[in-house]
């Protein structure tokens, strides 16, 4: 997992590159792409629910030229420290090809959607195999494995030559994260 480098964001290139009059710039939030082949899969712009007004208008550009979905995820924050911070729930709004709202989301459904995102990799030659899951260490929303093990049960016969597989993987997940009878005491 690739982690924040920093507790917070230097401005100072974008605090530089602004004062080159009569040119304009935008940054990209998250390009979801497959970690299985590297197709790309959306755009998003995202920010917390404390701003207002946040333009997409590039995005949908940039989004047309690509021929990929663009999303506007607007999130609020659950956080114990700067490590420890996850989302409480977040309005998702597609911005491209079409408009459309998701309405709020709790945490547990925006990973489903994004978990989705993933699944879905529009790629017809993708090798497959690479089973979006919540890493050790990251603060969950919700319970993750029973989420992503729903998830990729819905999904796994939709996998050509790996469907079987994810199957097996998920009984061995399910057995290594089985209740001991002393963790039941």
């Amino acid at each position: 997992m690739q982690a924040e480098n920093w507790h917070y964001r230097p401005l100072s290139f974008n605090t530089w590159r602004r004062c080159i009059a009569n040119t304009r710039n935008v940054d990209i939030d998250s390009v979801e792409y497959c970690s299985s082949c590297g197709e790309l899969l959306a755009l998003m712009e995202t920010c917390d629910q404390n701003s207002t007004d946040k333009a997409t208008t590039i995005l949908v550009r940039l989004a047309r030229k690509a021929e990929l979905p663009a999303y506007l995820v607007n999130y609020t924050k659950n956080c114990v420290s700067w490590k420890g911070c996850t989302i409480h729930s977040a309005l998702v709004e597609q911005v491209y090809p079409e408009r459309k709202d998701f309405g709020l989301l709790e945490a547990d459904e925006v990973a489903r959607w994004l978990i989705e995102l993933h699944l879905n990799c529009p790629n017809t030659n993708c090798p497959g195999g690479s089973i979006p899951q919540w890493i050790d260490g990251c603060v969950s929303p919700w319970q993750p494995l029973k989420a992503v093990m729903n998830i990729v049960r819905h999904y796994a016969g939709q996998f050509i030559g790996v469907g079987g597989q994810i199957l097996h993987w998920l009984k061995d997940l399910e057995d290594q994260h089985k209740p001991t009878q002393e963790a039941d005491r």
